[in-house]
């Protein structure tokens, strides 16, 4: 038996919306359906031709496809941004202390904000295309909520690193160290910096 749902419960928020299931749906069933022990790069051919895709599932023309896409495209861009707070950049200089305390090397900061200048651009840009498609098969509220979810808390967290970053770039002067850090370790009554 195969079922599928968008929520675990009426609580819950979405879990996954039937258009970006699609052709996992349609792989497993196709794939279920052979008498056979078959390839799966046979069972993504059959796939495509069901779903009107290109190859490798890339591309397709099934109702809510548009929804299908986008999210895919959310995603790459989410592994872009995991890949910049992986980089030893923003480890070592981008990082929320640096961020915070508003001190890092500008040359380092220069390399890591074309990065997010430019993701935060590609974020902003897929921003109408994604609720449009979702418009297409979903009503506003559940449109609504979706973004809520899953768009606005990534679009929130690079805004919050492109606005960090912005501020270090303006920044001519830097503070000696010693740093005073806010926190538990702050028992001089020193000014505590509020976390951006």
């Amino acid at each position: 038996m195969l079922t599928g749902w968008q929520r675990y419960d009426h609580f819950s928020v979405p879990c996954e919306l039937l258009p970006s299931a699609v052709p996992s749906l349609i792989s497993c069933m196709t794939y279920l359906n052979t008498s056979k022990l078959v390839r799966m790069e046979e069972v993504f051919t059959n796939v495509s031709e069901i779903l009107d895709c290109t190859t490798r599932l890339e591309y397709c023309h099934f109702p809510g496809s548009s929804v299908h896409q986008e999210i895919k495209h959310l995603y790459r861009l989410q592994l872009s941004f995991q890949r910049i707070k992986k980089s030893n950049i923003y480890l070592g200089w981008a990082n929320r202390a640096n961020l915070l305390m508003r001190f890092s090397s500008p040359s380092y900061i220069d390399q890591i904000f074309s990065e997010v200048s430019s993701l935060k651009n590609d974020v902003q840009r897929i921003e109408a295309q994604l609720e449009n498609s979702l418009r297409e098969v979903f009503p506003e509220w559940s449109v609504n909520e979706w973004m809520f979810v899953n768009y606005r808390p990534f679009s929130d967290e690079i805004n919050k690193l492109y606005m960090g970053l912005s501020q270090l770039i303006d920044q001519t002067h830097f503070p000696v160290r010693p740093l005073v850090y806010p926190g538990r370790g702050n028992r001089n009554n020193d000014v505590v910096l509020t976390e951006l």
